[in-house]
């Protein structure tokens, strides 16, 4: 496993360099063989992309709730990850 692609592909590596989550993208063929590799990555990634999602669609279909931001999809990261540690 190259730093490069865990660089592209690991969302705490993706922060580290200064890169907003927004800008993160988690698909495709060469993402997929990458969490082949280190499958509980790819999990903790999964759920994020599915938490990340039903927080927009919820925010784009309800008034009262606000647009999900950089701040947000941080503290999905980090309730994904610190779910696994306990």
């Amino acid at each position: 496993m190259t730093d490069d692609l865990r660089d592209q592909y690991d969302p705490d590596r993706w922060m580290a360099l200064g890169r907003d989550l927004r800008d993160f993208r988690s698909g495709g063929p060469e993402a997929e063989a990458f969490y082949a590799t280190d499958p509980e990555l790819g999990r903790d990634v999964e759920r994020w992309r599915w938490m990340m999602a039903e927080s927009s669609y919820r925010a784009s279909m309800e008034r009262d709730i606000t647009r999900v931001v950089e701040d947000d999809l941080r503290d999905m990261w980090d309730a994904i990850r610190r779910r696994n540690v306990s």
